[in-house]
């Protein structure tokens, strides 16, 4: 049992950090950090613009 909770632990660690290094620039990212709600606000702000944005230009 021991054994397989610290493997368990290990996956879980990798996993994490593995999130954190790819999410720096993803939503995906804890909201711990500032960065990556920054950059979900701006994805938010851009799927609107996208929808307006043929419209603007016809």
């Amino acid at each position: 049992m021991v054994s397989t909770l610290r493997t368990e632990l290990a996956r879980y660690r990798t996993a994490e950090r593995l999130m954190r290094s790819h999410s720096r620039g993803e939503t995906a990212a804890a909201p711990r950090d500032p960065e990556p709600s920054v950059h979900s606000e701006r994805r938010r702000s851009r799927s609107p613009r996208r929808g307006r944005a043929p419209s603007e230009g016809s």
